[in-house]
Parts: C-alpha cells; sequence; structure tokens
C-alpha cells in the first residue's frame, strides 16, 4: 500500500470503475510480466502496471484483479460488486530472494479485495465467474502468461471482449 495515497482513495477509484461498468458486467486487468536477465534466475527491477497502482497500490507481479459486477440484484446495488484478486501466494524461499508478498491475507487486508486466491486458481475462479458475465473487459497483449490463462479460463464463453484500460485512462485524467 502507497504511504501517500489513503486506502479509502483507492477504494473510491474501484468505485468508480465499478459505476463505469455495465451491469453484468466482468472486467480483467492483468499485471505486466517480469523481465528476465542474467539467466532464468534473475528480474530486472519490477514496475507494476500503471492500472494497477492506480486502482491499488499493488506492486507485486503474476498478479490479476477482477472487477466482477455480475451479481444478482439492482445494478445500483454496491453490495451486489465484488473486487477479487489473485496474487502470488507466501513462499519463504522465494521471498528470501525476491522480497516479502502481500499473499492471499494481504490481497484482502491490505489492499481492499472482497476475495482473494493464489494466482494458480484463475483459471477455474474466472471459468466460473464468465458464466454469469454479459459483457466481458479484457485486453490482452499485456503479459503472455496471464493471457493464456484468462483465455482458457474464457473459452467457455466465446464473446467479444472491450477494452478496461480505456475506461480506466480516462478516470486517471486529471
Amino acid at each position: 500500500m502507497s504511504q501517500y495515497i489513503a486506502a479509502s482513495e483507492y477504494a473510491a477509484r474501484r468505485e468508480r470503475l465499478f459505476a463505469a461498468l455495465p451491469a453484468g458486467s466482468l472486467a480483467i486487468i492483468c499485471s505486466n510480466p517480469e523481465v528476465l536477465r542474467n539467466g532464468s534466475d534473475n528480474t530486472f527491477s519490477y514496475r507494476a502496471s500503471s492500472d494497477i497502482l492506480y486502482l491499488t497500490g499493488f506492486t507485486e507481479a503474476n498478479c490479476l484483479l477482477v472487477f466482477d459486477k455480475t451479481g444478482i440484484g439492482s445494478s445500483s446495488d454496491k453490495s451486489q460488486n465484488r473486487f477479487v484478486m489473485f496474487v502470488q501466494p507466501h513462499n519463504p524461499a522465494e521471498e528470501i530472494w525476491h522480497g516479502k508478498r502481500a499473499g492471499v491475507s494481504g490481497a484482502a487486508n491490505d489492499f481492499g479485495a472482497d476475495r482473494a486466491y493464489k494466482i494458480g486458481s484463475a483459471k477455474m475462479v474466472l471459468s466460473r465467474l464468465a458464466k454469469k458475465a454479459s459483457a466481458i473487459y479484457f485486453k490482452s497483449g499485456t503479459n503472455a502468461k496471464l493471457d493464456g490463462v484468462v483465455a482458457s479460463a474464457l473459452a467457455a464463453k466465446p464473446m467479444r471482449h472491450l477494452d478496461p484500460h480505456a475506461i480506466v485512462a480516462e478516470q486517471r485524467l486529471v
């Protein structure tokens, strides 16, 4: 979490995104990939996606943000909206070398996720959510590894995917 931006500001930004999404929709935002250097163990310093930073302040790699507006009930009922995060789980061996991770509990407690899951369960959970969606916002091309996971999860419900970045970019304008 940013030391300069309050958690309530991130929550307000996510609520504005939910307000811009039509009822019955699902928006998925992927993190940037890690870029390898000097072999398979070393990466360049990671820079999180600007959209993910804007909406959460989350700075870790290999994550997905999902804005689930497929809940049953009134489209203006905010309690039906769910913010879901898929993140890397805690791994003490990797955290020694790459730094501490928020993990599933941190995604919920520190970053405001209504639900949080390990990134490995993304395909299963996204498949279930996509079945209820009348519109899906997802832009491929950000992270090839996560694009494959999302594409296979959404394969059961083929439809044209709209671009969530267009909505977030409009909100990020000052």
